[in-house]
């Protein structure tokens, strides 16, 4: 949940996870401080994928690279993982964003 207070000179902090930002690009910077994030979100903005095809889309990336991509993006809640029949994992996004 997103709180904002104003502080004592109205600069406006936004508090997200226990961390305080002062504008939204700060939040978007400390999310996407990687290219491979990037990727990851914009694959799964097209729609939900399996990890073996985000594996084959995201060329040059290890599979050790992908995963602590994946459970870092999972912890900060943007997507989501569903574990199907023991087998099939598959990544959601959380929420589909708007892009300009």
């Amino acid at each position: 949940m997103v709180d904002i207070k104003f502080a004592i000179n109205y600069i406006p902090w936004i508090f997200l996870n226990d961390k305080e930002y002062i504008c939204s690009i700060s939040i978007t910077i400390d999310i996407f401080n990687d290219s491979w994030k990037l990727a990851i979100i914009w694959l799964l903005f097209e729609s939900d994928k399996r990890y073996k095809e985000l594996n084959i889309a995201i060329p040059n990336i290890s599979q050790k690279t992908l995963t602590s991509k994946l459970k870092e993006l999972e912890t900060k809640g943007l997507i989501s993982r569903e574990d199907f029949h023991y087998m099939t994992i598959i990544y959601k996004l959380l929420f589909k964003f708007f892009l300009i």
